[in-house]
C-alpha cells in the first residue's frame, strides 16, 4: 500500500492493484490492473513505482494508468523490494538465482538517482562478508540510514538491519524478549519523529526503532481495535495509513485505519 496523494491509495491485494480514492469513511475504486507486485512506492511525479517480475521497475503513470517499464535498472539482479526518498532517489534490493536459506547468489541494496544511474552498492560488510539474506521490504531516515527487512527463513522469521550511507552496519533488530512471539518481521516505515516502525506477521505488534536502529518501544495495536496491522502509508498532509491483513482461513476483508498513533 502506497500513497501518492492525499486522498488516492494504490492497494495490492493477491494478484489485483487497486487504485483508490478516499471519500470520507469509504473508497471508491477508479482502477484496477492484474498484476502481482511484491513491493510499491511512488516518485515525486506521483507516477507509481511496482517490483514485479525481473530486473527493472515498472512504471504506473499517475494520470493515465499506462503501465511501462522504468529507468530504474539492474540488469544482473532481481528486484525484490524498492522505496523513494523525499529528494526523488531510488532504493532497491535484488538478488541473483533462487530465494534460498541459507542463500546462494548476490543480495544487494542499491541506491539509484532520480534518471536511474547508480550511486552506491551496498552488498558487504567491512570484513566482506554479505549482509543480506532475503531483502524484503526498505525505508529510509533524513540523516541518510537505510533501514532493511532481511528475511531468514522460510516461516518468514528475520531480522530488521540498519545501515549509514557509507555501508556501515549501524545495527541489527531480531525482536525484543518483552513481547514473546517469533519475530517475523514484514514492513517498515519512518514516521515524522523519525523513529521507525516495523510490523510483525505472526501477531498484531509494531516495534518501534530510533533512527540507528535501537528499540524505543512496542504497541499491540489489538488493544487499539486493530488487527494484524502490516504494511504503512502516509500522505504530505499527515495522514497515515495502516493496511491489515486476515488470517489463514478467514474470510473478512482485510482493513484499513487511519490513525494518528505514529
Amino acid at each position: 500500500m502506497t500513497a501518492c496523494s492525499d486522498d488516492t491509495l494504490w492497494i495490492s491485494d493477491s494478484n489485483v492493484l487497486h487504485k483508490v480514492k478516499i471519500e470520507r469513511n469509504t473508497m471508491k475504486i477508479i482502477d484496477a490492473k492484474d498484476i502481482k507486485i511484491y513491493d510499491m512506492a511512488c516518485i515525486p511525479s506521483k507516477d507509481l513505482l511496482i517490483v514485479s517480475k525481473g530486473s527493472a521497475l515498472r512504471e504506473i503513470s499517475g494520470k493515465t494508468g499506462e503501465v511501462t517499464n522504468s529507468k530504474y535498472e539492474v540488469k544482473d539482479l532481481l528486484l525484490s523490494a524498492v522505496h523513494v526518498s523525499s529528494d526523488g532517489k531510488v532504493t532497491v534490493g535484488g538478488f541473483r538465482g533462487k530465494l534460498r536459506y541459507p542463500p546462494v547468489g548476490r543480495r544487494a541494496v542499491i541506491v539509484m538517482d532520480r534518471n536511474g544511474k547508480h550511486e552506491t552498492t551496498y552488498e558487504y560488510d567491512k570484513q566482506g562478508n554479505p549482509i543480506f539474506t532475503n531483502i524484503c521490504n526498505i525505508t529510509r531516515t533524513k540523516n541518510g540510514n537505510i533501514c532493511i527487512v532481511d528475511r531468514l527463513s522460510k516461516d518468514a522469521r528475520g531480522r530488521v538491519v540498519i545501515l549509514s550511507e557509507d555501508g556501515d552496519v549501524l545495527n541489527t533488530f531480531h525482536g525484543h524478549p518483552e513481547v514473546n512471539v517469533s519475530f517475523q518481521p514484514m514492513h517498515s516505515r519512518t514516521a515524522i519523529s523519525e523513529s521507525i516502525i516495523v510490523s510483525n506477521l505472526s501477531c498484531s505488534i509494531l516495534y518501534f526503532l530510533n533512527k540507528s536502529g535501537n528499540f524505543i518501544g512496542w504497541c499491540d495495536t489489538n488493544k487499539k481495535g486493530i488487527s494484524h496491522p502490516y504494511s504503512f502509508s502516509s500522505t504530505k498532509a499527515g495522514c497515515i495509513y495502516i493496511g491489515c491483513t486476515t488470517p489463514e482461513g478467514i474470510s473478512d476483508n482485510a482493513k484499513i485505519y487511519e490513525v494518528n498513533i505514529l
